[in-house]
C-alpha cells in the first residue's frame, strides 16, 4: 500500500516517522495502530535485530569516532544515564528479553508525553478523528524513572585511547546553554561561524584550508532534557593530531577574547536566515 513506518530513538526521546497515500490512509493507520498498541515482538525478529546491534557493537569497537564520542560521554556524565552507551552493551543486549520491550512500550507510550505533528492532504475534522483512532486507547500519564539535570563534568582534560589505526580521532566539549535559555541563539550563531558552518567556518578555514592539516573539523550546540553540552570533533594524521589540537585551542581562545568581525556575523546570520 506504499506506506512508510520507522522508529528512531536518541538519549531523551523515542521517534516515530509515518507517511501514506490519502487513497491507502485507512489501511495505513490500521497497522500505525497495531505497533502503537499492540506490537507482536516475536521471538525470532527479537533475536534477529540483537544479533544485529551485538554485530554493530564489534563494528563501532573499531570505529575511533565511536570510541572517542563513548569514552567523552562516559567521563562527562559519570554515574549519570547520560553516560551509559546509548547503543547498550554487549551483556546488556543480551539480557533484553520480549517482556522488557512490551514493558518499555507499556510505560513509555502515554498521551501525556506525546507530540504528533501532521502534514499533507487532510483536514482538521480527519485528522482529529485518525489520531484518537490511533492513540485514544494509551494511559494518560507514562510511568517513567526521574532523570536529574546534570553538568558534564570530564575526568580529565585530555585522555588518550590507543587503537591500531592509521588516523586519530579527537572528540572535545564541555558545558553549553539550555534550548530555553534567551541566548541560546547567539549562542548558535557563534558556533556556525566557529565550528558549524561547514568551510564557512574558522576551524575549517585555520585547521583544513589554511595548514592541510585534517580532512574533518566541526563544533555543534546538544541541548538535552536534562543538560546542554558543546561538542565538537577533529579527524587528522596521527602525527598532525597534536597541532590540529592547538590550532582548535587557540581558534576558541581568539573568539572568547576578540569575538567575531561584522562581516562574519553577517555571512552566518545571512547564511542561517536563507537556509
Amino acid at each position: 500500500i506504499a506506506m512508510r513506518m520507522s522508529f528512531e530513538d536518541s538519549k531523551d526521546f523515542l521517534y516515530g516517522s509515518f507517511e501514506t497515500l490519502s487513497e491507502n490512509r485507512k489501511a495505513a493507520v490500521e497497522l500505525l495502530k497495531l505497533v502503537v498498541n499492540k506490537p507482536r515482538f516475536d521471538n525470532e525478529a527479537v533475536e534477529r535485530i540483537r544479533s544485529q546491534l551485538i554485530a554493530s557493537l564489534a563494528y563501532a569497537k573499531r570505529d575511533p569516532n565511536k570510541v572517542a564520542s563513548e569514552h567523552w560521554f562516559a567521563s562527562a556524565f559519570a554515574g549519570h544515564p547520560y553516560g551509559r552507551p546509548s547503543n547498550g552493551t554487549e551483556e546488556s543486549l543480551a539480557a533484553i528479553k520480549r517482556d522488557d520491550l512490551e514493558a518499555y512500550r507499556r510505560n513509555t507510550f502515554a498521551k501525556a508525553n506525546l507530540r504528533v505533528v501532521v502534514v499533507g492532504d487532510i483536514n482538521a475534522k480527519e485528522m482529529s478523528d485518525m489520531l484518537d483512532d490511533i492513540f485514544g486507547t494509551l494511559p494518560d500519564k507514562p510511568k517513567l524513572t526521574a532523570v536529574s539535570n546534570v553538568d558534564p563534568k570530564p575526568k580529565t582534560k585530555q585522555t588518550v585511547i590507543d587503537m591500531p589505526v592509521p588516523q586519530s580521532v579527537a572528540v572535545f566539549g564541555g558545558l553549553s546553554i539550555s534550548r530555553q535559555d534567551k541566548d541560546f541563539m547567539p549562542a548558535f550563531v557563534l558556533n556556525h561561524l566557529l565550528g558549524g558552518g561547514g568551510f564557512a567556518s574558522r576551524l575549517m578555514e585555520e585547521v583544513r584550508e589554511k595548514r592541510g592539516l585534517a580532512y574533518s573539523v566541526y563544533s555543534y550546540l546538544q541541548p538535552f532534557r536534562a543538560s546542554s553540552v558543546f561538542l565538537g570533533g577533529v579527524a587528522t594524521k596521527n602525527e598532525e593530531m597534536a597541532q590540529s589540537l592547538d590550532v582548535i585551542r587557540a581558534e576558541f581562545k581568539r573568539a572568547v577574547e576578540t569575538g567575531p568581525t561584522q562581516q562574519e556575523l553577517d555571512n552566518a546570520k545571512s547564511y542561517l536566515t536563507g537556509s
